[in-house]
């Protein structure tokens, strides 16, 4: 494939994207519901009909719409949990424990990436796919 055509699919893939984002794809209609991984390929089609010489066998096609599948995260929520974690004490006058008496001495901030899998299963709850805790240093 040349670096022309390439750039010609990838443009039609983007085109396509904006335009399935923007409640007018080119393909029949399209809900909000509907952008997961079977989206890939009407994104492949878009870039078929723009170079057809990319469409050569069933092949190539399902090698193109398999890879659209696998780039994005559809079928995952990412989130980021910012901790901030303090270490103090009460003052010697504090007359309760709200925080204008809380004295810090100390912080420390992470951020929590957590992955769930976006699909409940069969008791309601989802996978947790991954994890990761990063100690923020500024």
């Amino acid at each position: 494939m040349s670096a022309t055509d390439a750039m010609t699919a990838a443009n039609a893939i983007v085109a396509e994207t904006q335009r399935v984002l923007a409640g007018n794809p080119t393909y029949g209609s399209v809900q909000q519901t509907d952008l997961t991984r079977a989206i890939a390929g009407r994104l492949a089609k878009a870039a078929f009909d723009q170079v057809p010489n990319l469409a050569t066998s069933d092949e190539t096609k399902g090698t193109v719409a398999r890879a659209l599948a696998e780039m994005g995260q559809t079928r995952t929520w990412n989130l980021l949990i910012d901790v901030i974690a303090q270490t103090g004490k009460y003052g010697p006058n504090a007359q309760d424990l709200t925080g204008s008496n809380f004295v810090v001495e100390g912080e420390k901030r992470y951020w929590l990436h957590i992955a769930l899998g976006r699909d409940l299963n069969a008791d309601g709850t989802v996978d947790v796919l991954g994890t990761q805790l990063e100690e923020v240093i500024e």
